[in-house]
């Protein structure tokens, strides 16, 4: 009888170790596939933090390709016409009457600029003018 007992115990104590085991290699799985970084947040927390377009490139550049930072900068754009569009900037600037207005629309964008990081960006302000046929103030630069 004890036999069968220390038997049972040797089986249940083997059991327990490979769910233990088996549980600790799942784990250390999914940490792996957690690891990957989100680099359109990378950009906006350098950006919040003051970082230039040129200075936010190059740490992706060390981190990815030049052809992923590219995209990651086209969506940044983007996003930032996108932020401009759902603000109606269009609306307020049929309705604008005085320079003080074309003042305050300014700022909106250079504002909108700035937190994404991309107060040099040419294209940016090409898409801006293209689009809304606004000039951005040369207090950005």
């Amino acid at each position: 009888m004890q036999q069968n007992t220390y038997i049972k115990y040797i089986i249940l104590l083997c059991v327990i170790c490979f769910f233990s085991f088996s549980l600790q290699a799942q784990t250390q799985q999914k940490e792996k596939k957690t690891e990957k970084k989100n680099y359109y947040t990378i950009w906006g927390q350098l950006a919040m933090l003051g970082k230039s377009q040129a200075e936010i490139e190059l740490y992706l550049q060390q981190e990815i390709k030049q052809d992923q930072v590219i995209l990651i900068r086209d969506k940044v754009r983007a996003s930032v016409l996108n932020e401009l569009r759902n603000s109606r900037l269009a609306e307020l600037i049929d309705r604008s009457r005085d320079e003080d207005d074309f003042r305050v629309i300014n700022n909106q964008i250079i504002t909108a600029i700035r937190y994404a990081g991309l107060e040099l960006d040419q294209t940016l302000q090409e898409s801006i003018k293209e689009e809304f046929g606004i000039q951005i103030n040369q207090a950005l630069q």
